[in-house]
């Protein structure tokens, strides 16, 4: 990643936590805000959601060892890359997919950017196992704090339970969801899986902003 770790901590418990503070210096001319997505974007999304309920179902013994070694694999890859292509790209807007699930970290970028982000559920890509883990009732107690969060500013059209709930799942060292001008779309997304990020896949596009923030099919 190109850092340099310099001191760190460790918390009492188990299984043990290591934490860092992460710091970084970027020019201002190149910072890639939240508030960017324009109407006519392309939305793109990195990385495979799911993360939550897999590291959820390894602790209840529910989980396929060999989704669990993917969800590891998905956390370890990093965002360096895709952060690199959107620069070359003239990306204008982006956020990272951490805490507040997919949906939650849409709907903040939305409400930056006053427009409302369209997302194709059926198009998001999911962690091989996730879904069925939701099915037999995985479900972290932090998809329903999202559920809550976003419950204003989302709305559903025709998404199955299982599907709406992994769209709020808190993900751990997430993809990049970014707003790409539609010219280049096909091309990012192209760059994108060919260099790092092979499960990267267009999910929806922004609007003019509507009565809600987020509109998920």
């Amino acid at each position: 990643s190109g850092a340099v770790i310099a001191g760190g901590h460790t918390i009492s418990d188990w299984p043990p936590k290591y934490g860092l503070a992460v710091t970084g210096v970027v020019h201002p001319d190149r910072i890639i805000a939240n508030a960017g997505a324009r109407p006519g974007d392309i939305l793109i999304l990195t990385k495979a959601i799911g993360s939550g309920v897999i590291v959820a179902g390894q602790r209840l013994k529910m989980a396929d060892p060999s989704s669990y070694r993917a969800a590891l694999e998905g956390m370890k890859s990093l965002n360096k890359r895709a952060s690199e292509l959107m620069q070359e790209f003239g990306v204008r807007g982006a956020t990272d997919i951490t805490g507040f699930g997919l949906l939650g970290h849409a709907m903040q970028m939305a409400r930056a950017s006053r427009v409302t982000l369209r997302v194709e559920c059926g198009k998001v890509p999911l962690l091989e196992g996730a879904y069925g883990l939701i099915d037999a009732g995985c479900i972290p107690g932090a998809a329903f704090r999202n559920q809550a969060y976003t419950e204003d500013g989302c709305r559903f059209d025709s998404v199955d339970y299982n599907l709406r709930m992994l769209m709020l799942d808190a993900q751990t060292s997430g993809g990049i969801l970014m707003a790409v001008p539609a010219a280049v779309a096909e091309s990012m997304l192209g760059r994108l899986r060919s260099s790092g990020c092979p499960g990267a896949a267009i999910i929806g596009d922004a609007a003019a902003k509507g009565p809600r923030d987020v509109v998920c099919s």
